[in-house]
């Protein structure tokens, strides 16, 4: 070994010596205090288990998954998500147009993905919408009118008129989207014209669509009264028009639905043989029929009407 190596070592086991005696450590970094200027820290944990405010609810991308799903979401048992995304107000608007932008063009939730952003009364929906009133779909232009309207977006007014002028059975549904919207806007004599339409389309086979969202504005107070279209609904080939125009006399019943209510007691469907019976016991106030026999026997009983 050179003789400087001997030095360093026994210098360095000199030193080892020394600091094992008098207890000494070696200096070491001292760890920076965590900087509260901007908040508590954060550890490791907390940043891999905790949630990014900004992400969205995961009850509502189950909502969105379920509006796509045509067996969970569809005309005849009912769509339990649209509901659920109505619920979540704004938040859902987002994440409603990402779904309606994947969606083909046959796609079944393509039309509700819209009704239900009309719905929701989004501000920020408006650009989306107002894009939509030239849709290939006649449903979903119906709905984006709906939409404008609510949003009381009346630069898009002309547009929406446009609408009206349309008499093919097509686009029956957003010409009864138009005439509503501008109802609401003022337009007094725009109130008997989407009445008469609505009547009208009741007796065309093919106007299952427009009758469907007609039906849906007949449900809204700020609606022109729909009791002359309802029992004509009430008599279409349609599942969901019979449906839909039953839940609206059942809403409000009158005397002058009782023999379309006594007709939808021989309907095919359970559920709304059963509306019908419980609306016609609200009529009668009380008579207990039990079946389509004993309903039409009630109503001649009260001279057929």
């Amino acid at each position: 070994m050179a003789r400087e190596d001997q030095v360093d070592a026994v210098w360095c086991w000199t030193a080892a010596a020394v600091l094992a005696v008098s207890g000494c450590n070696q200096p070491t970094a001292t760890p920076a205090a965590p900087d509260t200027s901007v908040g508590p820290a954060v550890t490791l944990r907390q940043q891999a288990t905790g949630r990014d405010p900004d992400a969205p609810d995961e009850a509502l991308r189950d909502a969105v998954r379920a509006l796509q799903d045509r067996f969970a979401c569809n005309a005849i048992s009912g769509c339990p998500a649209h509901a659920t995304l109505v619920g979540f107000g704004w938040q859902a608007r987002p994440l409603l147009e990402q779904a309606f932008g994947r969606a083909g063009l046959q796609s079944s939730y393509r039309a509700r993905a819209v009704q239900i952003v009309a719905e929701i009364r989004d501000p920020g929906a408006e650009p989306l919408l107002a894009r939509l009133l030239d849709d290939r779909d006649p449903e979903v232009r119906a709905w984006a009118i709906v939409g404008l309207r609510d949003l009381d977006a009346r630069s898009h007014r002309d547009r929406i008129a446009e609408a009206t002028a349309s008499d093919t059975l097509w686009l029956a549904a957003p010409r009864l989207a138009a005439l509503w919207a501008l109802y609401g806007w003022g337009e007094a004599a725009k109130g008997p014209a989407f009445q008469q339409l609505l009547t009208e389309l009741a007796r065309q086979q093919m106007a299952a669509t427009a009758l469907v969202v007609g039906a849906w504005l007949c449900a809204r107070p700020d609606t022109p009264d729909c009791g002359a279209a309802l029992p004509e609904l009430a008599r279409h080939p349609n599942f969901q028009v019979r449906r839909d125009a039953l839940l609206g006399m059942a809403r409000q019943p009158r005397r002058s639905y009782a023999a379309a209510l006594v007709y939808l007691t021989n309907d095919q469907a359970r559920s709304v043989r059963q509306t019908a019976m419980d609306t016609l016991a609200v009529l009668s106030r009380g008579h207990t029929a039990t079946d389509h026999p004993g309903w039409q026997a009630w109503l001649a009983a009260q001279g057929g009407r």
